[in-house]
């Protein structure tokens, strides 16, 4: 176990964790402007650029994107980059632009004008879970829906920042935010995790709650706490029993309090063991570990 884990979380400053590698580079790109942070030589760096080629133009932002990414690496050979994956749900010139920003740091690695070892793309609701789970935060409300504050009250409790943009901008702290998931997950978790054997068996261990209202589940998985984790098993052809098994494998966590979207055909015979309502046509299932 390393040190990191055997101290108390809320002991534990961003630094902590920016010193388990030697160098990276975090990004969290958006249309218009670009938060990063760089970590090299024991050094913290960061600042937030903003293109300034015409959003219609779109070779001349890329091309501006390249030449931003090629001064920011320079010659230095970085041990990771870390940037936030394009999330859906916004129009679509806004994901056309993201998406074409998005992998040229891929293709500056590969043609060697910049020198990474690994790239890490991480999802936007994973890394803010994980950076919410190494601060120890706590929300002062029940459902806290404003995440960028919770991100800036995250990393308060980890050193970095006063709660405010007034000095520093919203984009450093979610790239910086970013960073300190990441790393949690990789170099505290796993370390965490390797003494202990995963519940994959959605039938033991695990108290489940029926809902036939999202929110009402969702009401329900704030009041039981821990780290909401959202899943839509919709289109799912196996049943419930073996997706959760692959779900807890994938993610490599079984501590989150879960929140499933499933049509009740596909619990299977969990429904009857549970005694759940099969006259739900969909079911919102909240499921968590009885004891962790």
């Amino acid at each position: 176990m390393s040190d990191l884990v055997a101290r108390s979380v809320s002991a534990v400053s961003y630094l902590d964790l920016l010193k388990l590698v030697p160098s990276f580079v975090s990004l969290d790109i958006s249309v218009n402007s670009t938060g990063w942070v760089r970590w090299r030589d024991g050094n913290l760096e960061y600042g937030v650029y903003r293109v300034q080629a015409s959003k219609d133009d779109e070779v001349a932002r890329r091309r501006e994107f390249r030449e931003f990414l090629r001064s920011l690496f320079q010659d230095y050979h970085y041990d990771y980059l870390f940037i936030e994956d394009v999330i859906g749900g916004v129009n679509f010139k806004t994901n056309k632009i993201l998406y074409q920003l998005n992998p040229i740091a891929d293709d500056l690695a590969d043609a060697g004008e910049i020198h990474v070892k690994e790239i890490i793309r991480e999802d936007n609701k994973v890394w803010k879970s994980l950076l919410k789970k190494c601060a120890n935060y706590k929300s002062p409300i029940l459902s806290q829906k404003d995440d960028k504050q919770v991100v800036r009250d995250s990393l308060f409790l980890l050193g970095f920042g006063d709660k405010t943009t007034t000095t520093i901008p919203e984009d450093v702290y979610d790239a910086l935010g970013m960073a300190v998931g990441v790393l949690f997950k990789r170099f505290v978790l796993k370390n965490e995790k390797a003494g202990r054997r995963l519940r994959t068996d959605i039938t033991r261990g695990y108290a489940i709650h029926q809902f036939d209202e999202y929110y009402a589940a969702l009401d329900c998985a704030n009041e039981v706490g821990g780290f909401i984790h959202n899943v839509d098993f919709t289109n799912i052809r196996r049943d419930l029993k073996a997706n959760f098994k692959k779900l807890i494998e994938e993610l490599g966590d079984d501590t989150k309090t879960f929140v499933i979207t499933i049509p009740t055909s596909k619990i299977g015979v969990l429904a009857l063991d549970k005694d759940l309502d099969l006259d739900y046509e969909i079911s919102y299932l909240v499921v968590y570990r009885k004891k962790r």
